[in-house]
């Protein structure tokens, strides 16, 4: 989505791949890479919007989702090899 803010997951696997963002689970930084690539969030905090509807947001959680989304942001452009 390039204009606006991105919808919040709605489908249950989007929904999954939020709670595994927030629980800060071990393949969070996957999750959010995935749930990234469907949604394309533009910054950070539309990338907290696509994630909070499913739970808070704890410092731990945030660190987590920031540290996922400064992943997504520096590969999104990288060409395929």
């Amino acid at each position: 989505m390039k204009s606006g803010h991105p919808p919040a997951p709605t489908s249950p696997y989007e929904q999954d791949l939020s709670r595994r963002v927030l629980d800060c689970e071990p393949d969070a930084p996957d999750a959010a890479a995935a749930l990234f690539d469907s949604r394309q969030p533009q910054t950070l905090t539309e990338a907290v919007r696509l994630v909070s509807p499913n739970g808070e947001i704890t410092p731990a959680a945030f660190e987590c989702l920031a540290r996922a989304f400064d992943r997504y942001w520096h590969l999104r452009d990288m060409p395929c090899n």
